[in-house]
Order: structure tokens, then sequence, then C-alpha cells
């Protein structure tokens, strides 16, 4: 008996964690209190002195609608609009007041009071370019403004022009030495200018100044998980937690640490990811992370989940599909995770590696999309050429044979040199019969890797089928010292030996088999017919009888037995044993000969010629039939 091994294909899976970095700290900007007394038009001044004691008196909305009344009448009085701008921030109706701030700096330029509002205004309405430039303005009227520094500073970081925040953020710190927000902000801009080394000095010089800020905590395990040091980043972020137990950006980089240390922590990673969950179900991030994180320890039904929410919250997030697809094949719902990969693919169509995953997982479960992913990931790039033979399998799954073989081929130049290629076209050629190619393909692999165990088997057993019986043995020795535990190299190797005519050493092989795999009644069969062919009739006769008793209707047994008894004389039973061969095998042509010899041996030579002729009708080039019915037919007469 041979065994002969099937395809290979690779298989690729990806999964990944976010890590978020700490941001800057808010634009903060000091508000004038109080616009300049009223002065001017009469009528005018007397309202704004009415509005501004409403004001006082708590009546905010009253003092709005004075002021609105006299501006209808007097739409050119400053005490008015800069009163009524003051009092709409007060409101919170930046809105209102940019249009009359706006109208402040027109009329006069260097209005310094009204820059500053109107910078307020711009940042309360998300207009921060706009907010950026009345800052420069109003830094030109008062440049030695340490909160304007500062404030600029900080928004333009948040514009990423960290070269120009730089510089003011020194300054503003040369002149308030110290002050937390300024510090955070420029270590922010020095860390984003890749000045790392600075940065981390700027917070370890306010963590010596207050050893309770969490800022500086904050950003040092930040930057500690950044450069590796994972063990200062869990201390400093454990320290920043204490401090801060709610803060999502302190919690994300801690549970990055945890997972990150050696050993992974995951325990806790876990613990922290469910904590952000609890204080913001709604955002993204803590469930992907916990997704990953469930996954590295194996409690794949709840990763499903975890990114099963991840994905509800970001349904356009490529990589959260992928590694929900991922969670599913590691949970053993194979259909599930087909999906999921292909809706990552799809969302990403030009990853190679999510059509990878999608391609390989439709493959697995026999879904004809296969090869719409297969022919995706290979276009996208050449280190997915391999996924050619895969997609040659799931074409040959279809009965598309010859399409199979274009695959292959086209990609030949580019794998050339891959062994596993070779192996493949050698499968598929024999699987259409083509033995010649697929001989030469096999040899082509055995080249280029020369240990290849499937490549080893499979040569083998196309040598063994040519009748190469030295070539073939000599690979499967090959092969049973590469792996002495493979039963199928010792199979092979036996089977190979006997038709060599080193009959003996192949019977020691099947000896071995046979004592431990005892209910195998193929090995066993081997054997006995080794054994048989050695002479060793008597423990042939024992290996046969076994069978029998497992397996009354085993027809080669039958036969041995047959030959057993014929051996011994014992014509009758004999008879009776091939003629229970043949009922159960009727194409068994080599009982069909047995019997023709023992009725012979009884004196029934017209019987034992038509089982003969019966023989050769079944198998015309059966040697041994072809000579006992020539020899039959020439004693008749």
């Amino acid at each position: 008996m041979l065994n002969r091994m099937g395809w290979k294909w690779p298989l690729v899976l990806a999964s990944a964690i976010a890590v978020g970095p700490a941001t800057a700290n808010a634009f903060t900007l000091q508000e004038n209190t109080v616009p300049a007394p009223p002065v001017g038009n009469r009528e005018a001044s007397m309202k704004v002195r009415e509005a501004i004691a409403k004001f006082e008196a708590g009546d905010l909305a009253g003092a709005i609608v004075t002021l609105e009344e006299t501006r209808a009448k007097h739409p050119t009085d400053a005490p008015t609009r800069n009163w009524l701008a003051h009092l709409y921030l007060k409101a919170n109706r930046p809105a209102d007041a940019v249009a009359l701030l706006e109208e402040a700096v027109r009329v006069d330029v260097n209005d310094a009071r009204s820059w500053n509002d109107l910078a307020l205004a711009y940042r309360r309405v998300s207009r921060n370019g706009e907010a950026i430039r009345a800052l420069e303005q109003l830094l030109t009227l008062q440049p030695d403004r340490v909160d304007v520094m500062a404030a600029l500073g900080s928004l333009y970081n948040e514009q990423e022009d960290y070269e120009k925040a730089i510089p003011l953020l020194k300054k503003a710190d040369e002149k308030n030495p110290g002050d937390v927000d300024t510090l955070v902000n420029l270590g922010v801009a020095l860390l984003n200018t890749d000045r790392r080394s600075e940065a981390e000095t700027i917070f370890a010089a306010l963590l010596e100044k207050d050893g309770n800020s969490r800022a500086a905590l904050s950003w040092l395990g930040f930057l500690a998980l950044e450069r590796g040091d994972v063990a200062r980043a869990v201390a400093m972020l454990e320290r920043a937690r204490t401090l801060s137990p709610n803060d999502l950006e302190i919690l994300n980089n801690l549970g990055t640490a945890y997972l990150r240390s050696e050993p992974a922590r995951h325990s806790e990673a876990i613990a922290v990811y469910r904590s952000m969950t609890n204080v913001r179900p709604d955002i993204f991030e803590p469930w992907y992370n916990l997704g990953v994180s469930l996954m590295a320890v194996n409690q794949n039904a709840e990763a499903v989940r975890a990114f099963t929410r991840a994905a509800n919250i970001k349904p356009q997030d490529a990589f959260t599909w992928n590694n929900l697809g991922r969670a599913y094949e590691n949970n053993g719902q194979m259909q599930e995770s087909a999906n999921a990969y292909v809706k990552a693919s799809d969302l990403k169509p030009d990853n190679e590696v999510m059509a990878r995953n999608a391609a390989i997982t439709l493959l697995k479960a026999g879904d004809s999309r296969s090869a719409t992913y297969i022919q995706r990931a290979m276009n996208n790039g050449s280190e997915s050429k391999d996924l050619a033979l895969s997609l040659a399998e799931s074409l040959h799954r279809e009965g598309k044979t010859g399409e199979a073989l274009r695959v292959l081929e086209s990609v030949q130049p580019a794998m050339s040199d891959r062994a596993d290629y070779w192996f493949n076209l050698g499968v598929m050629r024999h699987a259409t019969g083509d033995a010649s190619g697929a001989e030469a393909a096999y040899r082509r692999a055995y080249e280029l890797d020369g240990e290849d165990m499937d490549t080893l088997n499979n040569l083998g057993l196309m040598m063994y089928q040519k009748g190469e019986f030295g070539e073939a043995t000599a690979l499967f020795r090959e092969l049973l010292r590469l792996d002495p535990k493979s039963e199928t190299a010792k199979i092979n190797l036996a089977a190979s030996m006997s038709r060599l005519g080193e009959t003996a050493q192949a019977v020691e092989i099947w000896r071995e088999l046979v004592r431990t795999n005892p209910s195998r009644n193929d090995l066993r069969l081997d054997l006995a017919n080794g054994l048989w062919a050695l002479g060793e009739t008597q423990q042939a006769r024992f290996h046969y009888a076994t069978i029998l008793q497992s397996a009354p209707n085993n027809a080669h047994a039958l036969n041995g037995m047959g030959l057993w008894h014929l051996l011994q004389a014992e014509n009758g039973s004999a008879e009776q044993m091939f003629r229970k061969a043949m009922n159960v095998d009727k194409n068994f042509v080599a009982a069909y000969n047995n019997l023709a010899v023992t009725l012979e041996r009884l004196n029934k030579r017209a019987e034992a010629i038509l089982v003969l002729e019966q023989a050769l009708r079944i198998d015309p080039n059966f040697a041994d039939a072809k000579r006992n019915l020539q020899r039959m037919k020439s004693a008749e007469g």
C-alpha cells in the first residue's frame, strides 16, 4: 500500500493594536473683563450704562436686549458695539460676537482689546486659522503678553505647525517659568519635531517640580513606551492612572504597556480596556484593543463580541473586520470568519494581507468566491504570488483544471526558485494525468529542496509507478532518515523494497508496523504476503487467519489461506477458499488462477480451463493465467 501527500498552501493572518498618544493642553487666553467706559453719543452712553447695570445685577439677557436696541439706533457707536460683543461672549454666543469684533478691528486695527476677544470668539466657533491670525496681530500690539504667546503656541500645535510653536512657547516659559500648560505644549511640539530627548527633559523637569503632575507622568509613560522601555512606561502610567482613573489616553497607553511587557500581562490589559469601555462604551479604541487582548489569551468568543462592538462603532475600519475574522476563525466559526475577512478586503482592496485572509478562508471552506480574492491578493504585490498555488487549487476544485494550470504557468518566472511552487505544479499535473510533467516538476522541487518530505514521497511514488524501484527505494530511505517515525515513509519504503527484491528487509519493516498497528489489516496482509514470498508459510498462514477473524470477507486473506491449504495438499479446502475469494472480488484474477490450479489437481481440468478463460476475459494480459491455460490445453490434446 502506498501513501500520497496532498496540496500545500500558505495561510497568513494579521492583527494590530493601536497606541493612542496623549494630546496637548487646551487653548487658554485671558478674557478682557470690562470694555472701555461708554463715551460719545449721550443717548447711547446712557443706554450702555443701563445695560451694564442690568448685567451687574445678573440680568444678562436684559442687558443684551438693551444693547441690541441701542445698536439698532446707533450702529456706529463703538461702546455699544464693544459691550454687546463682550456680553455675547458672556452669554456663549461667540458667532454673534465675531461679526461685531471684526467690525471693531476694521475700524481700529490697533484695538488690542477687540483683537483679544476676536481671537477668543474665533476659537469658540472653531475658526482656528482666523484665531491664529488674530493672536498674531494681538502679539504685535502687545509683544510681552505671556498668555498670548502660550495660546498662540497651543494653536500652532493643533495645526501641526510645530516649528512656529517652539520659539513662542520657549519665550513664554522664560517669562513665566514652570507654567504647566506651556511646558506640556512645548514638550508636545519638541516631540513632534523629533526632539524627543528635549521633550523628555521638559516632562522630567515638570515631574520633578510636581511629583503628582498627571500630564508629566502621562507623557513620560508614553515616551518610555515609544522607545521600548516598557517597565518605566508601566510605572509612569500606573501613577498617572491613580491621579486620573478615567483618563482614556492614560488607560489606553497603560493597556498597551501591559501587552508589551515580558511576559505580556494580558489579564491586566484586559481589565484596563474593560474599564475604558465602562467609562465610554461609545468609542472605538477600547473595544478594538480589548478584542486584541482577549484574542491573545484565546478568549475568542469574548474577542468576537469586542470586535463586533468596535465594528458597530466604526463600520468602515478594515482592520477591525480583519481581526474579527481572525477571532471567528479561532472560535471555529468559519463561515462568519470568511464573511468578516471578505468585508475587510472589500473595505481595503489594496491590502494584500486582507485579500489573502479572505482568499484562504474561502478556499478552506470550498467557497467559490475565493478565486476573486486570490486574484486580488496577487494583483497587490509580488509577495502574494504564492497565492497562485491556492488559486489553481480553487479553480481545480471547480473543474477548471485548464485554467488552473494556466495560472501556475503564468507565475512560473516569478516562482521558479520556489520548491513549493514546483511541488504543487507536480500535484496539479498528476491530477490531470500528465505523469511525465508531474515527474519533471517534482524533480525540480527536489533540486531546490532535497529535504522536503512531501516532495520525496511523491517523487518516490512516481518512480514506483514507473517501475523504477531502485530510485523509489532511495527516495523513501531518505524520507525515513528525515522522519524516522513516519509511517508513510515506512509503508512506501517496504512496498518499494519488496518490488526491488529486498523482501527480507521489507518484511522487517512490516513486522514493526504491525506491532504498532495490530488492527491495520492492510499492513498485516503485506506482511503475510512478504512472509509467503520468503517461504515462511506457517507465519504467513497465522497472519492470513488473523485477518479473517476480524474481516472474514477479505479476498486477499482468503486467497492466502487457499494457498496454505494447497501447499498442504488439502485441495478441497483450497478450492473453498479460492471460490470465496472470487465471490468477494469477482475481478481478483489471482484467485481464478489459483482455483484453476486446484481444480487441475482434483482432476477437473475442463472446469479449470473454463476458469482460466474467465480470468483472461477480466485481464487479457495476466501472464500466469495465459501460461497455465496454454499448458492445460496442450495436456488435453
